[in-house]
């Protein structure tokens, strides 16, 4: 998908969330550090995919962007107007302008409502009430998606999967906004039914200029989705890189691990020796190690890793938190 030439649409400044888990009786009170001064910006037209292994902070990023969860510290900005953070209320008008495409298609619109009720919904919280204004936004919404006038009366349970995520996206593009959260919106489709999700996102897209914040852990869609690439690994940005130089070269350690875990069809023989591999399992958020966060893990790692957290540093067109990314290591691993 690619960009339009614009001003950032989304900007996201250092933005942390770490929740409190109250123990029971002379128990301590626990943090979790779920995600850690994350920033970057979103152009209109554009797709940031975001990618990293399940608990690393992708979801709740995208919550806490819409400002379905609070920050602790940071916030998110659409247009240069704060959208959320710690205390933000947006005006109504503003919150229309981004929207959310759910994982299940099964449980994000209610069963009890017309598909007709649940495209309208965004128009009537935001405060449209106009009833002619809002059956033409709806029907404008679905023939967008694929269906017609016959589909306002129908329910969800009369519905595929494919055909309630099309739903779905006619929800979130019925405000007409500029920013749509995607969040691994067709993790839970058949194969040929993700093609034409993709698809009709790519649609909308040419259309409408929506920048797409795209949330996914299928690495295989990367380079065909998305402008961009941002790599987090237990609640940090690890790497962020344009998605074809990123899938010409992986500077990162835990990008290399990542991408090479995708099955390949050209792949030596039991494919471990083509593979980058780390040690270890996942440290809790609860309990994230000192130095860089990959350390235990890392086959490069050195003692300095141990000690000094890595800043996420600009090497040549790409931000990257490792102290030796770009550098040449001997067989030792050694700069």
């Amino acid at each position: 998908m690619s960009a339009i030439d614009s001003p950032p649409v989304l900007e996201v400044r250092d933005l942390s969330v770490h929740y409190e888990l109250h123990g029971g009786f002379l128990e301590p009170t626990r943090r979790v550090f779920a995600l850690e001064k994350t920033s970057f910006s979103l152009a209109a037209g554009e797709t940031l995919a975001i990618v990293g292994e399940s608990g690393c902070g992708k979801s709740t990023l995208g919550k806490t962007i819409l400002g379905l969860v609070e920050p602790t510290t940071g916030g998110a900005f659409l247009e240069g107007v704060p959208f959320s953070g710690v205390g933000v209320k947006p005006p109504r008008a503003l919150r229309r302008k981004m929207q959310m495409v759910f994982q299940d298609p099964y449980s994000s619109l209610n069963p009890r409502r017309t598909i007709g009720q649940s495209v309208a919904d965004p128009l009537r919280v935001g405060g449209q009430s106009d009833r002619e204004t809002v059956k033409s936004r709806v029907l404008e919404a679905l023939g967008q998606v694929g269906f017609g006038h016959e589909m306002l009366q129908r329910y969800p349970h009369e519905l595929s999967g494919g055909q309630r995520q099309r739903v779905a996206i006619a929800r979130a593009i019925v405000t007409r906004p500029r920013v749509i959260i995607c969040d691994e919106p067709i993790s839970s489709l058949d194969i040929s039914i993700q093609a034409q999700v993709i698809n009709l996102l790519e649609k909308l897209q040419r259309e409408l200029g929506i920048a797409y914040l795209f949330i996914t852990h299928d690495l295989r869609l990367v380079p065909h989705i998305a402008r961009r690439v941002m790599v987090m690994y237990l609640g940090e940005v690890v790497e962020m890189a344009d998605a074809l130089a990123l899938d010409r070269e992986k500077m990162h350690p835990y990008t290399q691990a990542l991408f090479s875990a995708i099955p390949r069809l050209n792949a030596v023989p039991h494919g471990l020796q083509s593979r980058a591999l780390l040690e270890g399992e996942v440290p809790s958020p609860m309990n994230p190690p000192g130095g860089c966060r990959l350390h235990a893990r890392c086959p490069q790692r050195q003692p300095q890793c141990e000690v000094h957290a890595p800043e996420l540093r600009l090497v040549g067109e790409r931000r990257v938190r490792c102290h030796f990314a770009g550098m040449q290591l001997n067989q030792e691993g050694a700069p």
